[in-house]
C-alpha cells in the first residue's frame, strides 16, 4: 500500500509542476506582448538589463497542401522537391495497432516484416468515481 501512496503522492506533484509551468508560460507570452509592445514604442531592437540581452526577433512557419494537385511539381520545378518526404504517422499506426490488437485481428506476416512493435507497460491514476 505504501508503494501506492507514493505512487499517488508523485502524480499530485507532476500535476502541480504541470500547472505551475502552464502558469509560467501564460505569464511568459503575456510579458512577450508587453515587451513587443515596448520594444516598438521606444523604438528599441534591443536591450540590456541584469547581465542579459533582450531582444525581438521573428519565426516564420510555412505550409504547403500537398493534397492540392501539382503542389510537388511547383516545388520540383523551384528547388524544393527535396523538401518533400512520404512519411508514415506512428500515432496513427500505434492507435490502429491497438485497435487490432482488442479486436484480437492477427497481423500478416509481412506487416510484421516492417513494423517493429514495443509495448511499454504503465500504470495510470485518475479520479474515482
Amino acid at each position: 500500500m505504501e508503494v501506492l501512496k507514493q505512487l499517488l503522492a508523485a502524480r499530485k506533484a507532476l500535476d502541480e509542476a504541470k500547472a505551475a509551468e502552464s502558469e509560467a508560460q501564460k505569464n511568459w507570452r503575456a510579458a512577450q506582448e508587453r515587451a513587443l509592445e515596448y520594444f516598438a514604442d521606444n523604438g528599441l531592437e534591443r536591450a540590456r538589463l541584469d547581465g542579459m540581452t533582450i531582444y525581438h526577433t521573428s519565426r516564420a512557419w510555412v505550409k504547403v497542401d500537398l493534397d492540392q494537385e501539382g503542389v510537388k511539381e511547383v516545388l520540383d520545378r523551384n528547388g524544393l522537391g527535396y523538401l518533400v518526404k512520404e512519411t508514415v504517422n506512428t500515432n496513427s499506426l500505434s492507435s490502429w495497432y491497438s485497435e487490432q490488437r482488442e479486436l484480437g485481428t492477427e497481423l500478416s506476416p509481412e506487416l510484421l516484416e516492417v513494423l517493429t512493435i514495443s509495448e511499454t507497460p504503465e500504470v495510470r491514476v485518475r479520479k474515482a468515481s
